[in-house]
């Protein structure tokens, strides 16, 4: 016989060993939730997890996907940096800062000391309006963009820079530069045509302005003449000047302010840049969707090197991954808006191919025009 005491005791035991163990995996759960969600996701995680950052669209919306395959919605520091303000020592700096990051909800980091907070995304920023190639060109908050040289200084830099980020699972992106010169702004009043012919006659860039105004006004000085208040026999003329009327840049009525959105005239396009092929599809068909759909309304570049070579010579199979359309496809809908699909020389060389292995519909790049981004490739 067992008395109630004792029935009363053991059940007390269970009780207390049943929350043990619930407190304990509820407390497992949490944790491995936490780990989990190491960026701040929005859970729960319904796509792949690739081991890096990409996009991807969703009911008509485009989201980031963290590495784990969650929805990540970026909020951001604009810049952070130590500099000479910060309490007692780096270390502390950082706590304190990593702190108030999390406690004011930013989850990306945007250029500056981002190596010091090694949990956080960030996006890595290039700085190519600083790249000159000599004193011929006075602008430094906005590049010659028309010159080639700067254009394979720019690629040169990418391609130094991106393969040692490539592997980082915590890189969102690439920025391309930061505050560069669009327009008339807190700085000064200049417009992009005027800064372009503010600048040495020997620049490619003002020799494209040049040829702008001539085709604007059909090679007609006189009305050109009319509506800048200028007094030129010829275009070339305006080699021999850095201001646009005699009241300087504020001459913008009429037909003048037409003439102002020359920065058109430089394209605002995308360049894609694909390296791997077979191994990796979907390295290779989530960037040609991209360029799918830029491509409607933005000019293209799309250039294959490293491995991707691999899928432009002639009797490459197709490739075909998940719910993404496969790779020939893709680059019929690409030729079809007249986007420009090159191939590395170099790489084909190494993959053991000629030139004359390409498809007819792909390009080797030139030295000169490759990067400038014109409709019809």
């Amino acid at each position: 016989m067992v008395s109630g005491k004792k029935i009363t005791k053991k059940i007390l035991i269970i009780i207390i060993i049943g929350l043990f163990l619930t407190t304990t995996a509820s407390g497992l759960q949490q944790s491995k939730n936490e780990k989990e969600n190491t960026y701040q996701s929005i859970q729960p995680s319904r796509f792949e997890a690739t081991g890096f950052f990409y996009v991807t669209e969703d009911n008509g919306i485009w989201w980031f996907i963290d590495p784990n395959g969650e929805k990540f919605y970026s909020l951001g520091m604009s810049f952070i940096s130590v500099d000479d303000y910060y309490y007692g020592n780096i270390p502390d700096w950082v706590n304190l800062t990593q702190e108030r990051m999390d406690t004011w909800g930013f989850n990306t980091l945007n250029g500056g000391d981002t190596h010091l907070f090694p949990t956080m995304p960030y996006i890595y920023k290039f700085k190519f309006k600083h790249l000159s190639l000599d004193d011929e060109w006075p602008h430094q908050r906005h590049p010659d963009v028309f010159d080639p040289e700067w254009q394979n200084i720019v690629k040169d830099t990418i391609n130094a820079v991106a393969p040692t980020l490539k592997n980082d699972s915590r890189l969102i992106g690439y920025q391309t530069d930061n505050e560069m010169k669009w327009g008339p702004d807190y700085l000064d009043d200049d417009t992009l045509l005027e800064l372009y012919i503010n600048s040495n006659s020997t620049t490619p860039g003002k020799q494209r302005a040049i040829e702008f105004l001539q085709t604007q006004y059909e090679n007609d000085t006189t009305e050109f003449n009319r509506a800048w208040n200028m007094n030129i026999h010829s275009f070339e003329d305006l080699n021999d000047h850095r201001e646009l009327g005699k009241a300087g840049w504020i001459q913008r009525f009429g037909q003048a302010k037409q003439d102002i959105p020359y920065v058109d005239t430089a394209r605002d396009g995308v360049f894609i840049h694909i390296t791997e092929s077979y191994n990796d599809p979907h390295r290779v068909l989530m960037p040609l969707k991209m360029a799918v759909l830029m491509a409607n309304g933005k000019d293209v570049i799309v250039y294959m090197d490293i491995h991707a070579v691999e899928l432009l010579v002639k009797g490459a199979k197709d490739l075909n991954f998940s719910d993404f359309e496969s790779f020939q496809t893709c680059i019929k809908q690409l030729l079809d808006n007249k986007v420009g699909i090159y191939a590395c020389p170099t790489c084909l060389k190494i993959a053991g191919f000629k030139p004359e292995d390409l498809l007819m519909v792909f390009k080797l790049p030139k030295r000169t025009g490759f990067l400038t981004l014109q409709k019809g490739g």
